[in-house]
């Protein structure tokens, strides 16, 4: 049985030679290499505590300790990296069928969404944050079968009417917000995804719908490893 468990609000992936971490709670990234990525893989195919080598088993007493680790089966998750498809193409690089508006409506919709994600950001730390888009998705009743025609329409029009609202320098972290923002209240549940890389470390977010990147271009998307999805 396993013996520890991944606090929920940790998440981790394989980038190069490194795990690369993200604890929501602190709003921090961190790695380990070498000696220290080896103890960790071994404390996560510990089935019983005195399984690990002397080192191991005290590197795992100091992750307990900062809480990236527990031994409370009910409180954390199975200690796996993240893992799921890369996506398929990218709606900057995409021929929309019709040209996107700049209407009334549109406008509207991306003043309140771009007010409701400023008051978010401003109110809650980033762990706030992240229950917040959450909490967008399910009381929106947003889905995830809408027609992808309707989506990259919907998506279209808020690249046309950003320049009104946004400067080249927001932060893409804000800017996915405003999107998540603006597709949940639309009834589409995008996934709002993180990506790390090395060399220089880096971190970056984007939006996706269905395989589909909504922000962003492929090359770019392609240089981050992904670390979580909300």
């Amino acid at each position: 049985m396993q013996s520890y468990w991944l606090n929920p609000h940790v998440h981790f992936c394989e980038c190069d030679d490194a795990l690369i971490f993200l604890d929501v709670t602190r709003d921090k990234y961190f790695r380990f290499t070498g000696a220290q990525r080896e103890w960790f893989n071994a404390i996560c195919a510990a089935s019983e505590t005195d399984e690990l080598p002397d080192q191991a088993a005290r590197f795992a007493e100091r992750l307990i300790a900062r809480k990236v680790l527990t031994q409370d089966t009910a409180a954390g998750k199975y200690p796996a990296a993240t893992s799921f498809p890369a996506p398929h193409a990218s709606l900057l690089q995409t021929v929309i069928p019709a040209p996107p508006s700049r209407t009334a409506r549109t406008a509207l919709d991306l003043s309140i969404a771009t007010l409701s994600s400023w008051t978010l950001e401003h109110s809650r730390n980033f762990a706030g944050v992240i229950d917040g888009v959450m909490r967008w998705k399910r009381a929106e009743r947003a889905c995830r079968s809408a027609p992808i025609k309707r989506v990259l329409h919907r998506v279209a029009d808020f690249h046309a009417m950003t320049p009104y609202f946004f400067s080249t320098r927001d932060a893409c972290r804000f800017r996915s917000l405003v999107l998540m923002n603006y597709l949940t209240r639309s009834g589409i549940a995008p996934d709002w995804v993180f990506g790390v890389r090395l060399c220089p470390f880096s971190a970056h977010c984007w939006v996706e719908y269905n395989g589909v990147i909504l922000n962003e271009d492929s090359d770019t998307v392609a240089e981050f490893r992904p670390i979580m999805s909300v």
